[in-house]
């Protein structure tokens, strides 16, 4: 911490990163270039205070960690923390961005899980945000506007429970299906009552040895059906107004289907080219969608 803190004039000119997975050259300099990345630690904290903030069990993560190094510390434990889909994503940039994860649809985004952020200032100030306290201004501007106020060194999500197990699906579409699975997904949306069950359709150039061999454009779609760790299923009405407060998702509850129940219409009449099917506990559940999405992979989004 001393040396993320210490203050200097010569230092004005200068960038952070953290789990360098950012496409958009925020953390690119011609300056200083400040690293995150030894600063990776995970804890779960029971009964903390943090400053006017009290929870009964708090995921802490600190801002140069991957969110596979976040899991891999909570796997098992029955705790977690909304992260990312894909495990080599850095948390600093993901939960400053809003923080869009696989549980997003029963607990909010990981802005609606934090709770208090540990800020180094331009000063070399040290401070600790949260919604209610004097920086709650600070606080505010770091919930999705990114690393540009100050560098979290630390990061306190309220926990969430941790889903038991996680299966996922995941098909290459043969050309000729294309129409039929795009009318697929917009069923599955209008349908689908299950925050731990959610699906994900992509059409674009993946990896040659994850698809057909051959670098064209691939249509990918992945089901994914976490274990609800409350033992039933939730509605998806999951008002904007109660995200985040407590840890049981709102709405009404119902047993949770299957998971060749919840895409089986998903699939009907598609002819796949390839289909594989995964189940794994939910710590290690990042680590399949890793394949498709290697280090600069997607650098397509933004250009050279």
């Amino acid at each position: 911490m001393p040396d993320a803190a210490s203050s200097s004039k010569l230092g004005r000119d200068l960038a952070f990163v953290g789990g360098g997975h950012g496409q958009t050259n925020a953390s690119s300099t011609t300056g200083l270039l400040i690293d995150l990345s030894w600063m990776n630690s995970t804890r779960i904290l029971h009964n903390v205070t943090l400053g006017d903030v009290k929870l009964t069990t708090a995921i802490s993560y600190q801002g140069g960690a991957i969110w596979k190094q976040v899991t891999d510390y909570t796997n098992g434990t029955g705790f977690t923390a909304v992260g990312a889909r894909v495990g080599n994503v850095g948390v600093g940039g993901f939960s400053t961005g809003g923080g869009i994860g696989s549980l997003a649809g029963a607990y909010g985004y990981a802005i609606d899980r934090l709770r208090a952020l540990e800020v180094v200032l331009m000063s070399g100030k040290v401070v600790l945000a949260t919604k209610t306290n004097q920086y709650s201004d600070l606080f505010w501007a770091l919930q999705g506007g990114g690393g540009q106020f100050g560098i979290v060194t630390t990061f306190y999500q309220e926990a969430i429970p941790e889903p038991r197990s996680s299966e996922f699906g995941i098909w290459i579409v043969a050309r000729d299906s294309w129409a039929r699975a795009r009318q697929n997904t917009v069923k599955f949306f209008d349908s689908n009552n299950d925050p731990f069950s959610l699906m994900y359709y992509s059409l674009g150039y993946y990896p040659e040895h994850l698809t057909s061999g051959s670098l064209t454009i691939t249509m990918v779609i992945v089901g994914i059906r976490f274990a609800d760790p409350h033992g039933q299923s939730a509605s998806p009405l999951y008002s904007h107004g109660n995200r985040g407060n407590g840890t049981r998702p709102s709405g009404y509850h119902t047993k949770q289907k299957t998971f060749n129940e919840t895409f089986s219409d998903l699939l009907d009449g598609l002819v796949l080219k390839k289909a594989s099917r995964y189940k794994l506990p939910y710590g290690q559940a990042t680590e399949l969608s890793a394949p498709f999405f290697p280090y600069g992979y997607r650098r397509g989004f933004w250009g050279p």
